[in-house]
């Protein structure tokens, strides 16, 4: 069992565009995903109280998997 993490600031089609191109490699056997979205925040520092500058989402997608066993 193994497991590959990928992640992207870009956007969840820049996420499935990822992990397509490794399926496509690879040819795992996935046992299970996990996908989580995690809202990133800049702040100024030099305010009371500290105001968001910027903001954008992380996307971050943990696959655990197998690989497939030949045989000869």
């Amino acid at each position: 069992m193994k497991i590959k993490i990928f992640d992207t600031d870009i956007s969840s089609d820049d996420l499935e565009n990822k992990i397509a191109e490794w399926t496509k490699e690879l040819n795992p056997i996935v046992i299970s995903t996990n996908v989580n979205v995690i809202v990133m925040n800049d702040y100024y520092t030099d305010t009371a109280p500290p105001m968001i500058c910027n903001q954008w989402n992380k996307y971050i997608c943990t696959i655990v998997y197998d690989t497939p066993k030949f045989t000869e």
